[in-house]
This record gives C-alpha cells, structure tokens and sequence, in this order.
C-alpha cells in the first residue's frame, strides 16, 4: 500500500490552529502579534501558553487531524494527479494540538490507538472501517469488461480456451496447405481461415 500523502501545514495555519484552542485567553493574556515579530517566534509564544493551559511542555504538543486523514473522502485531479481532501488537509478548523503522552488528558496517542473522544471508535478503528466500505464498493472480479466490451458475469473458465476460438493464434493460421488439410478437424474453421489464410 502506498503511503498517504500529507500536505505540509503552513505555519499561518498553525497560528490560526492554536489561536483557536486558546479561546478568550488570547485577550486576557494578550496575545497578539506584534508589528516586526516573525510567525514563528509569534507561533512560539502560543504554544507556550497553549501548553500551560493543557498541563503540558511545548514538546509534548501534536498537531492532530480530526478526522483523520486516511478515513477522509479523497479524491485525484489535475494533471498531476494531486490528491485533495474532504474537509482539506489544512483547513483549520479540523486540526488540534493535543499533548502526546497517554498521561495527558485528551491525549493525541490514545485518540489515535484508543478511543477517540467522548467514546468515540479511535482513529485506526475509522481507518479500518473506511477501508472495508472502500472495498465493498469495488465491483466483484466477475463484473469485468470482456475484450469485446460486454460485462461478463459468473466465474471465469476453469481452462484457456482452444487454439482455434482465440483466432489469433489458431495452429492454422499461415500455412494455406495446411488450413485445407485441417479445416475439417479444426472445431471453428471460420477462425481458422480468418487467421491464416485465404
């Protein structure tokens, strides 16, 4: 199985992530970005104060996806085929930091092999459920177009087909002599003369 493919998330977007969860402590610790103060220096001062609100050290902070993104709809486009997500990949409103060790309430490790919050099915268990939904809509190896377009159904043939009804490579074919000779034990001679001969 290929791996998935995830987007790099833009440091303005994890300002907006973190900005989010801090809520009215934004205003009341006033956290504000300053005139000539960079995005991650700014980013930096947030999950700071991110972390003293979770109980947590900055390390400890995960970006995590909600949903995640294997168990998202997605879909290719393009010219380059790039996937895109449904909700996107970077859209804020469905990233959290959440602190990583299972110690932690709301902790990111638990939510993805665990449960989810408020007993929800962890991440993997959606992962899972989404894959086995995938694969019941995948149409059943007997529903398969046939080389001459029709959808065949049932189970294939137990065993190749005679020389003869493949055509073209029929024992006849390209010897004229040898067509006359073998047109009467030839079981579709119709075939038999297509491939090789007059």
């Amino acid at each position: 199985m290929s791996r998935l493919w995830r987007p790099h998330i833009p440091i303005m977007v994890r300002c907006q992530v973190a900005a989010r969860q801090l809520g009215a402590a934004v205003f009341e610790q006033g956290i504000f970005r300053e005139e000539k103060e960079s995005a991650s220096k700014f980013l930096a001062r947030q999950l700071t104060a991110l972390a003293a609100k979770l109980g947590c050290t900055v390390k400890d902070l995960h970006l995590d996806h909600d949903p995640p993104l294997a168990a998202r709809p997605r879909f290719r486009r393009g010219l380059g085929r790039k996937t895109y997500y449904q909700p996107a990949a970077n859209d804020p409103a469905h990233l959290f930091y959440r602190p990583h060790g299972p110690e932690f309430e709301g902790s990111h490790d638990v939510k993805t092999r665990i449960r989810g919050d408020h007993g929800q099915y962890s991440d993997l268990a959606l992962i899972r459920r989404e894959k086995r939904r995938q694969e019941k809509k995948k149409p059943a190896r007997s529903d398969v177009v046939s080389g001459r377009g029709e959808v065949r159904h049932g189970k294939f043939t137990s065993r190749p087909l005679t020389s003869c009804a493949r055509g073209a490579a029929c024992h006849c074919k390209g010897d004229p002599e040898r067509w006359r000779r073998r047109k009467s034990a030839c079981g579709n001679w119709r075939t038999a003369k297509i491939g090789g001969g007059r």
